[in-house]
């Protein structure tokens, strides 16, 4: 934002009461990895018609310079907390019944216990999804050491390792790359299940 600073304040002077502007911008204080963390571009004084929300982590220096810059006055900040376990579990319990399932006084128990470490919507929904195919009413075996997102996904590697080529997933992963809004799921069965390409014989295969 700092490197387009004139446009971003033009884009601010186009808003107006019949096309007001919200601007979200989350993780501001995570993006020093891809440009610059310069601020000089937060307005501290915003036009009519336009809402700046920012989402940054507590404690990080991006926070604490735009607080020096724009003292609380009660109105500027609010703190968010994290999700609690049962907060997370009410996530999957309405994800759960959307699909016509629930979980079992053994399988809320087993919730809890992964949840513990991963109180947040994204694990709540991956868990849901699994626990929807669950044929069970005890928990699957296979499942228990599956207590983070990174575990989850190795395991779903290893399952479709299992019936897919590996250079297929390999594709996959380079497409979710190219894809800067993903793909659904119909796309990566696309992905995954179309032919491998053939090298025309007058030319030299990779």
């Amino acid at each position: 934002i700092a490197e387009h600073n004139s446009y971003f304040a033009h884009l601010l002077k186009r808003a107006c009461s019949e096309r007001p502007l919200t601007i979200i911008l989350d993780g501001l204080d995570q993006v020093e990895e891809y440009s610059g963390r310069s601020l000089k571009w937060f307005p501290v004084v915003l036009p009519q018609h336009v809402k700046l929300i920012l989402g940054l982590r507590d404690g990080s220096n991006e926070l604490q310079e735009i607080q020096e810059r724009l003292p609380d006055d009660g109105s500027n900040y609010i703190e968010i907390l994290d999700l609690d376990i049962e907060e997370t579990l009410l996530i999957i319990e309405h994800l759960l019944l959307i699909k016509g399932r629930r979980l079992t006084d053994a399988q809320l128990s087993f919730a809890r216990i992964c949840l513990a470490d991963n109180s947040y919507p994204r694990y709540a929904h991956i868990f849901a999804h699994i626990a929807c195919k669950w044929h069970t009413l005890a928990i699957p075996e296979r499942f228990w050491i599956k207590h983070s997102i990174y575990e989850i996904f190795c395991d779903y590697i290893m399952e479709m390792a299992k019936t897919v080529d590996i250079s297929e997933i390999n594709k996959l992963f380079a497409s979710l790359g190219i894809f800067k809004n993903g793909i659904t799921e119909s796309e990566m069965f696309q992905i995954l299940l179309s032919p491998p390409e053939q090298c025309d014989t007058n030319s030299d295969c990779p």
